[in-house]
């Protein structure tokens, strides 16, 4: 994939070999503007995370992943805002008929937790992919680095 390449291609599971590893879920920048309650998506995901394990995020796309498990075959998840990665969970994807707010789907986060702040500066994404990203070994490979540093 050349750099600043589209990815909207199939989200749905990988064939062979090639395993799916997840996403990047990037928020917009009004975040603000439509959850009154929350500065950011961090803040609330750090308040909806307290005592639990598992909790659901609902989110909109033309065309949502596909369905997953997140107790048999849970994928990556990096939450973003700002052109930085500041959270990670392990997923799974749940289809939802859609709501009054839009959504068609929700991720069902498992042991998210805040990470170190990472800036998109530090790692190859491809730039116009909309808001869910697939993750590649070379972003995790990054990714992976950067919080070691």
């Amino acid at each position: 994939m050349k750099h600043g390449e589209s990815i909207r291609k199939s989200h749905g599971a990988a064939t062979g070999s090639d395993k799916r590893l997840g996403w990047i879920l990037i928020h917009k920048k009004k975040y603000h503007l439509v959850n009154k309650n929350y500065d950011n998506p961090e803040e609330e995901l750090l308040d909806r995370s307290k005592g639990k394990k598992t909790f659901t995020w609902h989110w909109r796309l033309h065309r949502p992943p596909g369905k997953i498990d997140v107790t048999k075959d849970p994928v990556r998840l990096l939450l973003a805002w700002n052109k930085t990665i500041f959270g990670e969970a392990n997923v799974g994807v749940v289809h939802i008929p859609e709501n009054k707010d839009g959504y068609n789907f929700q991720f069902v986060l498992k042991n998210y937790r805040s990470r170190k702040k990472i800036g998109f500066d530090k790692l190859d994404i491809p730039t116009g992919g909309g808001s869910l990203v697939k993750l590649t070994k070379q972003i995790l490979k990054q990714y992976d680095q950067a919080i070691k540093q």
